[in-house]
């Protein structure tokens, strides 16, 4: 997206071609513009698997 707006692409062609709404690319062009490659990473650590991880990767396996 941040390539796109750079390429000069309307936020209107954006927004229909990756199904995004206005506030995703203001979100994330505001967050590049402020802090560049650094503000492209999320910004919470995530949460712990519900289930152990070993034993979902044998039932998938």
């Amino acid at each position: 997206m941040i390539l796109m707006l750079e390429d000069g692409e309307s936020r209107d062609a954006i927004m229909q071609r990756l199904e995004c709404d206005s506030r995703f690319i203001s979100l994330w062009s505001s967050r590049f513009l402020a802090e560049r490659l650094a503000g492209m990473y999320a910004r919470h650590p995530g949460r712990e698997p519900k289930r152990p991880v070993a034993k979902l990767e044998a039932r998938v396996c």
